[in-house]
């Protein structure tokens, strides 16, 4: 007599788990059992679940119905979880039954990686020379590199476990395109034969199978040792994704002490849009919430119909509302003839928060939880497929320290840990850069062996003395040989800033020589050609090892298991170029995922989809609700599209939507639900998932604004947490110091700055600050000034004492070379400078030449400074070097300013804006210039454009209209009256006097006179 297979389920608002508990101890599930006379009956039972998580649920949940007494429970275990040891003592061996001598083991995860990146790129390496020989018009271009090889083995894993799970013929690719028609697919049908060909015959020469096929070959062993079991056994909460765990459930259905218990089986939908899931007259409807029950239920040989319902819907139920929501595409027309009707029971726990931004989205969720966190009796959960989301609420969380249990995991490659493998990856086998340096020595995840202090001025001096400027030549030995040079600065009054003592600049060398010492493990690889991955990560466990990479680092664990896996036989024979390196680690680790530690006691937990579904709890928040990621983005294999897997017979990518959609369905459930996403991310606009575009549909405008209005309540709270009291808007700096305290000498460039940007001069003189370098800079407009000006001057101080030389070109780019030689290494410098200071060398000598013959001298490089008594009392003390004073044949100066950036137009320089000239010649006309007399008349004021183009310089005389004498007198006039006016306690020092000409020095403190802040809200004119 045939077994009526026994399929039951649970509705999505009662908790599954604590649901099927109650009903195996009332006898609901399976008849007779357990017997209650019997205490030990129940223990004869077992139980299937989806995964390990909802196993241990199971346990807490028969011992909640216990009252805490002690209980003999079933077996608990999860599907697919096979116990081999127990066919050993099966009856008959299931083994047998199947015809099976022996499951060949399966190849281990990374050496399968491997193996298949070593084949791809032995074919990636044969198209190129097949591309090369035939000579084509279009070369195919195929990546050899190793992480390319890896991320493409990755994707054809995939491909490979999904084909053997859905048991499909590789033989079917030869019919899904026509032969001919397309030679990329020619292409990519020849890159499959790793897959058909290759791959099959490797894993027979070795002994191995598929780990896909070992098991589904595991799974139905198990299958037939269930079927020759006494029972009971029960199968609950799976939808049967994998053939091989249908056929297992299906077994269990049809067991005579059997049952099968289905997670949220809608039996409000009709039959229209029954056949419109399973296909009839059309596509399947692989994204829709119960397309893989029907598939289960199919398998199984039933219809939704003889499905028995182990519990009617909770009152808040939202079961018929869900289905009317989710219809498929083809019946929703019945939207408009007998919309569902959503009353207060079942909308009263839901609540929709639509934010602007994702950090006000995961505000107002960490909000939530907080409510429920206070209150020992709820317990909630976050769901989102949005790692960053739950990281930014689990941040916010930890400002009311409340303990969260993340059961999602993060991925190993944004570890701190593997922060750390990969500086010292990249430090190792490349030059590194200063701001990589900085960030491994600084990185919390190490232990350097000094304490936090005496790190902290370890790092600094390192930075300070090294890091910060132009980058030491000669990689990391080159930044040791700087250290060690350089010398402490003890408390400079000019330079708080930069203090180095002599202890942290000792502390310095020895965390560098630390430094230098671990990598130097990857020494003897950096020459020559490929070298076994395995080596290199060995080298790099020790590099790891002696920078004592801490142990309880999140990640190091992982790291160092993937390290050891890489250095394990799977990886000595796969050959990688040594700055390949770094890549393919980032591939590997790419698959790895870091566990958190579980903390079983905490009432606020952040879970996956699978497990989200099964545990129960009074509220739920499903956040992160946006295309791309409720539901992701159907990820495609870079072989296949659509219509060519549904030709050879596997899955679209839209059967992830699908099981999504079902997950949603069974949250929304939960007694109180909240539903939030982000408009924007990232700055970008979101589209709202198209679930919650449906809900809203089918609830209709006025009730869904019900449900926004809940959460903008939420939104409103948590905008109120950070909000100051009064909003102050931040006004333009104006400092006033004491008299005292202001400074009293300046130089002729400074005066500059004064009148364009005072505050800049208060940061400087009065707070004494200095802009420190950049990390890693490169020689820019500056250096290439100085180097120019150091050269024309160290050329004209030569031949002041000894002469004009014979090849005064030569000699000049002879002093040239010299000066640039700091800089060689840049190839900016050697490519675009270096020819441009020899056109102005040309230019200069030419120039220079045919000026001397009307010249009495010519004074370079010359300091001078002029003195007043000023209003207040003080001595003014204004400073100047000149680049160059010329004594005319009749006596009359020429002061001169090399320029190889823009100079200053005419306007600046008689409004007074640009100062430099005309005050370099009131000092000279004050006798202020050793070797140039009092009251010299000066005759002219002269730019040299010095741009090294066409022309590579040009004389730029200025031609005041009140004259020479005249200007120089009206802008001396104007500075005695601008130090006059700083001379008046009440006079403050204004940032950004004339913004239009606020550059240069003043860009260096704009930050701290926060500039940008009172610009944009109206503190400042």
């Amino acid at each position: 007599m045939a077994v009526l297979p026994n399929v039951l389920s649970i509705p999505a608002s009662r908790p599954l788990l604590a649901t099927l508990a109650a009903a195996i101890l009332d006898g609901q599930v399976i008849a007779g059992w357990p017997d209650r006379s019997d205490p030990l009956s129940l223990a004869s039972g077992t139980i299937l679940l989806p995964n390990r998580r909802a196993c241990r649920a199971m346990r807490d949940a028969f011992l909640d119905l216990s009252g805490g007494e002690p209980v003999l429970l079933p077996r608990i275990a999860p599907i697919g979880d096979v116990d081999e040891d127990e066919w050993a003592f099966a009856d008959p061996n299931p083994l047998d039954r199947l015809g099976i001598d022996a499951i060949r083991p399966a190849m281990a995860g990374l050496e399968r990686q491997l193996t298949l990146a070593a084949l791809v790129r032995r074919w990636a390496e044969s198209v190129d020379r097949a591309v090369v020989r035939l000579g084509a018009d279009e070369p195919l271009i195929v990546s050899t590199s190793t992480g390319d090889a890896l991320s493409l083995a990755s994707d054809l894993m995939r491909l490979m476990d999904q084909v053997e799970t859905e048991r499909v013929a590789w033989a079917g690719l030869e019919t899904i395109v026509e032969a001919g028609l397309d030679r990329f697919w020619a292409m990519t049908r020849d890159f499959l034969t790793i897959a058909t060909r290759h791959w099959p015959a490797l894993l027979a020469e070795r002994g191995l199978q598929e780990p896909a096929v070992r098991r589904d070959q595991l799974i139905a062993a198990e299958t037939e040792r269930l079927k020759a079991a006494a029972g009971p056994l029960i199968a609950a909460g799976s939808t049967g994704s994998i053939l091989a765990t249908r056929d297992l459930l299906r077994a269990v259905a049809l067991h005579p002490k059997g049952a099968l218990v289905l997670p949220g089986l809608d039996r409000d939908l009709d039959a229209a849009s029954w056949a419109a899931i399973a296909g009839e007259g059309g596509a399947k409807a692989h994204g829709h919430p119960q397309y893989g029950l029907k598939r289960l239920i199919d398998h199984v040989g039933i219809l939704a119909g003889d499905v028995r319902e182990l519990s009617g819907p909770a009152p808040h139920g939202r079961e018929r509302l869900m289905s009317d929501v989710m219809r498929p595409a083809a019946t929703t027309e019945a939207w408009l003839e007998a919309r569902t009707v959503a009353g207060p029971s079942m909308l009263d726990g839901i609540t929709v928060i639509e934010a602007q931004a994702e950090r006000d989205e995961a505000l107002a969720v960490a909000l939530v939880l907080r409510e429920i966190a206070e209150d020992p009796t709820r317990r909630a959960a976050l769901v989102t497929p949005d790692r960053a989301l739950a990281r930014r609420v689990t941040a916010e969380l930890a400002r009311w320290q409340v303990v969260v249990d993340d059961s999602g995991g993060r991925p190993l490659g944004t570890s701190p840990a593997a922060t750390v493998a990969r500086l010292v990856a990249a430090i190792a086998l490349d030059d590194p850069a200063p701001a990589q340096v900085l960030a491994l020595l600084a990185h919390p995840a190490i232990d350097l062996g000094l304490d936090a202090d005496r790190l902290a001025d370890a790092i600094a001096a390192i930075e300070l003395r090294v890091l910060r400027g132009l980058r030491p030549q000669g990689g990391l030995a080159g930044y040791c040989r700087v250290l060690d040079e350089a010398v402490p600065l003890e408390g400079s009054a000019i330079d708080p800033l930069r203090r180095v003592t002599a202890e942290a600049l000792a502390d310095g060398r020895s965390v560098m020589s630390l430094l230098f010492q671990a990598l130097r493990h990857f020494d003897e690889v950096l020459q020559g050609g490929p070298i076994p991955l395995a080596e290199l990560a060995l080298r790099h466990g020790r590099a790891l090892s002696d920078l004592r990479l801490k142990a309880d680092a999140e990640g190091t664990e992982a790291l160092l298991d993937l390290l050891t896996r890489m250095a394990g036989p799977a990886a000595a024979e796969f050959l990688i170029p040594v700055g390949d390196y770094p890549a393919a680690l980032d591939a590997l680790m790419s698959t790895e995922t870091v566990r958190m530690a579980a903390d079983p006691g905490a009432r606020i937990r952040i879970l996956g989809l699978p497990e989200a579904r099964l545990l129960a709890v009074d509220t739920v928040v499903m956040a992160g609700l946006v295309e791309g990621s409720w539901p992701g983005d159907p990820k495609l294999d870079p072989w296949l599209n659509r219509a060519m897997r549904s030709a050879f017979g596997i899955d679209p990518p839209e059967r992830r939507i699908g099981l999504a959609a079902h997950d949603f369905c069974q949250l929304l459930g939960t007694p109180r639900v909240v539903l939030s996403r982000a408009a924007k991310t990232g700055g970008v606009p979101t589209v709202a998932s198209r679930w919650v575009q449906r809900l809203a549909a089918v609830l209709g405008g006025e009730t869904w604004a019900l449900l926004k209005a809940r959460g903008d309540q939420v939104l409103a709270l948590a905008q109120e947490l950070d909000r100051p009291a009064a909003v102050v808007p931040v006004l333009r700096p104006q400092p006033a110091p004491p008299l005292e305290l202001r400074p009293a000498r300046l130089s002729v460039t400074e005066i500059e700055t004064l009148l364009r940007d005072p505050y800049a001069i208060y940061a400087r003189h009065v707070l004494m600050l200095r802009p420190l370098d950049a990390l890693d800079e490169e020689p820019g407009a500056a250096e290439r000034g100085t180097l120019i000006h150091d050269a024309l001057a160290a050329y004209a101080q030569e031949i002041a004492r000894t002469g004009i030389p014979a090849d005064p070109v030569g000699r000049l780019l002879a002093i040239g070379q010299d000066k640039f030689q700091p800089f060689w290494a840049d190839p900016t410098v050697r490519a675009v400078w270096w020819p441009r200071f020899m056109a102005i060398a040309r230019w200069f000598v030419a120039d220079d030449l045919a000026r001397r013959p009307d010249l009495q001298g010519v004074h370079v490089e010359l300091g001078g400074r002029m003195e007043w008594d000023t209003p207040g009392g003080r001595r003014f003390v204004l400073t100047a070097r000149a680049d160059r004073i010329e004594v005319r044949a009749d006596g009359a100066l020429d002061v001169i300013d090399y320029k190889t950036g823009q100079p200053p137009s005419k306007p600046q320089v008689e409004s007074g804006l640009s100062p430099q000239l005309p005050l370099e010649a009131a000092v000279a006309r004050a006798g202020g210039f050793k070797g140039i007399p009092k009251d010299m008349p000066v005759a002219g004021l002269v730019y040299v454009k010095l741009g090294g183009r066409d022309p590579a310089g040009e004389v730029l005389p200025i031609q005041p209209d009140m004259g020479v004498a005249g200007l120089v007198e009206d802008v001396e006039e104007k500075l005695r009256g601008l130090v006059a006016a700083f001379e008046n306690p009440a006079q403050g020092y204004l940032s950004w006097a004339i913004p239009q000409f606020a550059t240069g020095r003043s860009n260096d403190y704009a930050h701290l006179a926060r500039v940008k802040e009172w610009a944009a809200s109206g503190g400042g004119e």
